[in-house]
């Protein structure tokens, strides 16, 4: 029985899985354990591809060095991983796919190697999120992404290098029809 009612209790602790029942209608009686509540269908991730252009979103960045820092690292990652950009959601750039499955069985797909150009920064997915290579220049480590302000203060060559590494390890080969969205 899956979730009967949008408000109903909030238990993740299976032990105490109580019977409920809800306030409905006479000719209605809702009921289910709190372990069932939360049993509910597995969610697709929101971040899926979209058959947007690349080089449409680099070229509707507003801030003009981050635009062409953009169109740098289009260049970089198009010749470090050997594959054509896709636009994941709204506004990551991404290069391959790597595919994930958590211990909780949770899977889904990502990019492989990818960037953002947000409003502060570039963001960089999938290179590892240490930035312990000192040779790479003033970056600013997130949870799972590297920031960068400007593609000047970066080695090229140490990043060119990094895409590489990450690229290779994480890359899954799939098929693209696969990823595609279905329009």
């Amino acid at each position: 029985m899956g979730p009967a009612h949008p408000r109903g209790p909030h238990l993740k602790d299976e032990r105490r899985c109580r019977r409920i029942s809800i306030a409905a209608p006479s000719f209605i009686r809702l009921e289910a354990t709190a372990a069932q509540w939360y049993r509910a269908p597995v969610s697709r991730n929101k971040t899926q591809p979209e058959p947007s252009s690349a080089s449409a979103l680099v070229a509707s960045v507003a801030d003009a060095q981050r635009r062409a820092d953009s169109l740098q690292l289009l260049e970089l990652m198009r010749t470090a991983t050997g594959m054509e950009p896709m636009v994941w959601g709204s506004s990551i750039i991404g290069y391959g796919t790597h595919h994930y499955k958590y211990d909780s069985g949770r899977e889904g797909d990502t990019v492989a190697v990818g960037f953002a150009p947000r409003a502060q920064a570039i963001v960089l997915y999938g290179l590892g999120s240490d930035g312990q290579n000192p040779d790479l220049g003033t970056i600013s480590p997130g949870k799972g992404c590297l920031y960068v302000k400007r593609l000047a203060d970066v080695n090229v060559d140490v990043l060119e290098g990094m895409i590489r590494t990450a690229f290779t390890a994480r890359h899954n080969v799939r098929p693209q029809s696969a990823m595609r969205p279905r329009v």
